[in-house]
């Protein structure tokens, strides 16, 4: 049910010409819609094969977009029962404008949910911060410390 309605909502978007937006979240609602809280770095990038066995979650997706599974090992769990060292697999979607874009071996503060099984990024691209060298983060975690959100978790 959740690809049909992104299938419609970007054919929608493709067939009015204007470009997708998110609804930005303040942190408190932030976390409030994420199950797990984590840092971790990204081991692996394993595309998604429309095959049979994967053709419910492709039945309703245009074929420019496709699946992506990033394999993350924890660095930190802030929120959650996950712990240093598990490994997750989050799954994005691939060839979408607002989707999250993971780049290997490089490190991110997430707000995860679990939706039909599968980690997802909470409100994609916002619950995706890359962690930068001066170990601060990026995108739209920019000018947000570990202290606020850490703060705002409790």
């Amino acid at each position: 049910m959740k690809y049909l309605m992104m299938a419609v909502l970007f054919l929608g978007i493709l067939s009015t010409g204007v470009h997708a937006m998110i609804e930005t979240l303040n942190l408190d609602e932030l976390v409030g819609r994420s199950e797990m809280i984590l840092t971790g770095k990204v081991t692996a990038i394993k595309p998604v094969p429309r095959t049979p066995e994967t053709a419910a979650i492709y039945a309703d997706l245009p074929e420019q977009l496709s699946f992506l599974d990033n394999e993350i090992e924890v660095i930190e769990s802030c929120k959650g029962s996950l712990k240093a060292g598990e490994k997750l697999s989050v799954r994005t979607l691939s060839g979408f404008e607002d989707s999250s874009i993971f780049v290997a071996d490089r490190s991110y503060l997430l707000f995860l949910a679990v939706r039909d099984g599968q980690y997802e990024v909470v409100n994609t691209p916002q619950g995706c911060w890359p962690v930068e060298e001066d170990g601060k983060f990026g995108g739209m975690g920019f000018e947000t410390t570990m202290e606020q959100v850490k703060a705002a978790i409790k």
